[in-house]
């Protein structure tokens, strides 16, 4: 795997994605301002639960506002790792810290391609 300079936040769809120095196959991922701006708020949020396999570009959980469910999608294959409960909980949290309090899972990449192609930029 490429070593990273420095943690960087990449726009992956509706998402946003961190990936950390030290361990570069885990996957901090949140829901991207703008699209929380775009819908006008956040009524509910929805994620697998810790444990569960995701897989690149397939839903790993949704947010609901009014009648309105939008998906969001994996940017990487693997297993979520941890779940931010309070921010699932809460999506106010979500609204007003986005990325530092309201992000909303944290997965384990099973293949580093596609963790190398996320710093390249090449993925979306």
């Amino acid at each position: 795997m490429a070593k990273i300079i420095q943690e960087r936040t990449i726009k992956y769809g509706d998402i946003w994605i961190k990936i950390d120095n030290e361990h570069p196959n885990i996957i901090t991922v949140g829901l991207r301002d703008e699209v929380i701006k775009d819908l006008g708020g956040i009524e509910f949020l929805r994620v697998l639960p810790k444990g569960r396999c995701v897989n690149k570009d397939r839903p790993f959980g949704s947010i609901e506002i009014g009648r309105r469910i939008r998906f969001l999608r994996s940017p990487v294959s693997g297993n979520i790792e941890e779940v931010n409960n309070e921010a699932i909980d809460k999506p106010q949290m979500v609204i007003e810290d986005p990325e530092i309090k309201g992000w909303l899972v944290r997965i384990k990449a099973k293949n580093e391609e596609e963790v190398e192609s996320l710093l390249r930029g090449v993925s979306r």
